[in-house]
């Protein structure tokens, strides 16, 4: 039940959205900090072929994992089957716009020890709505519940397998002051929660973040931004890690041509330990994104962010992180297309036991277009744990085919 609560509440949370154009400012612009940086893959039947504003999808795929518990010693092979369906929604006008994409599958493991099968939903909702030409009112949320950490956001440890919620929930509100100068006020709610009470009593948390964003139009295409943030981090059953923190930051958005658009921050974070150190740590805090269209249905995106953020053990205070992520989504012809999506993250985790970390993920994925409903898909991810904790280091291949059909 206490499981069952928490979930529902997270779910409630749920409500979307993006980026909405304001008057003179485009500020559809992608800006750093931005809930979902993007999944390796897409995780719904994109139905290229449906002319209407929704599309319901099943797959079905054959694997195996050389590693299915993420151990350092003596590590255990599995096939393993993944079933699902997918669904997603883009509907609005002018002033509204809604979409949406739902996932809902299960991961089978044929010879892993203990548990065999891992659940695997995701839900991410966008909406935005333009109240007058000078108002904006966004919701943005993502959803995962499932048993793997992962790597492209950071969420999770990194080398467990077991059940947990990860539930982000923004709100923002726009205005435009004068032709050249706008604000927006947001909140966010980040949820991370383990089935395993073992594990969530130093896992488990709330963070809550409030920004104050002033966007001043230097020119059409570009947009100068000054930040503020207040941020807290709090462990549901253990004090060691808490934290709030003050964010100044700088910055700009910019389009640099109709296809490409890059946005940046950069400034200070000073974070005030209120666990058993209760000591301030000043550091540095700089984020991007990167989104570049290079040819019809071609696409690069990165992000790349340097701060402080939340540990994932009993023995650490806080970490100092480096976390990059790019990918990249290549029509090879009309019918195949390629996706090769990259992470890495340097973890340097401060505290009684300070250790340092580097997390590498590759993915590599191929689809062919059989028919207008039906795709053959086949991918390999190389993971690798690279740490000073022995027990924690590991390495881990994947390789999986299947199918995907679109009713």
């Amino acid at each position: 039940m206490r499981a069952l609560r928490l979930h529902f509440i997270a779910f409630a949370l749920c409500l979307p959205g993006f980026f909405a154009r304001l008057g003179a400012q485009d500020l559809s612009l992608t800006r750093p900090g931005s809930l979902i940086l993007f999944h390796p893959f897409s995780y719904a039947d994109e139905s290229y072929f449906t002319p209407l504003p929704f599309r319901v999808s099943g797959y079905a795929k054959i694997g195996y994992d050389e590693n299915a518990s993420l151990q350092h010693t003596g590590t255990k092979g599995s096939v393993y089957n993944e079933i699902g369906l997918s669904a997603g929604v883009n509907i609005g006008n002018e002033r509204t716009q809604l979409t949406s994409d739902i996932l809902a599958g299960i991961v089978a493991y044929w010879q892993r020890p203990g548990v065999k099968i891992d659940p695997d939903f995701n839900l991410g909702l966008a909406f935005n709505h333009a109240f007058s030409e000078r108002t904006v009112f966004n919701l943005a949320s993502s959803l995962s519940y499932q048993a793997q950490p992962n790597f492209g956001s950071g969420a999770g440890v990194p080398n467990i397998v077991t059940n947990f919620l990860d539930a982000s929930n923004k709100v923002s509100f726009g205005f435009q002051w004068t032709p050249k100068i706008a604000t927006f006020t947001s909140y966010l709610l980040h949820l991370i929660y383990y089935d395993s009470r073992s594990v969530g009593e130093t896992e488990d948390r709330l963070e809550h973040l409030i920004g104050e964003e002033i966007r001043y139009l230097l020119r059409p295409d570009i947009v100068a931004v000054g930040e503020y943030r207040f941020g807290s981090v709090h462990y549901l059953y253990t004090d060691f890690a808490n934290s709030h923190s003050n964010y100044f930051l700088g910055g700009s958005d910019v389009l640099l041509s109709p296809r490409l658009k890059f946005a940046f921050r950069a400034g200070a974070e000073l974070r005030q330990l209120s666990g058993k150190s209760e000591s301030e740590i000043s550091y540095p805090c700089a984020e991007s994104t990167l989104t570049f269209l290079y040819r019809p249905e071609s696409t690069v995106d990165w992000y790349n962010r340097y701060g402080l953020e939340a540990p994932d053990n009993t023995q650490s205070s806080y970490r100092k992180t480096f976390r990059t992520g790019l990918k990249i989504e290549h029509q090879i012809d009309g019918k195949t297309t390629a996706v090769v999506a990259a992470y890495y993250s340097d973890n340097d985790y401060r505290g009684p036991s300070s250790f340092n970390e580097n997390l590498v993920e590759a993915n590599l994925e191929l689809t062919y277009q059989i028919t207008r409903k039906l795709r053959l898909i086949g991918g390999y991810t190389l993971t690798r744990d690279f740490s000073d904790m022995v027990s924690r280091h590991y390495i881990r291949n994947r390789i999986y085919s299947g199918l995907f059909y679109t009713f």
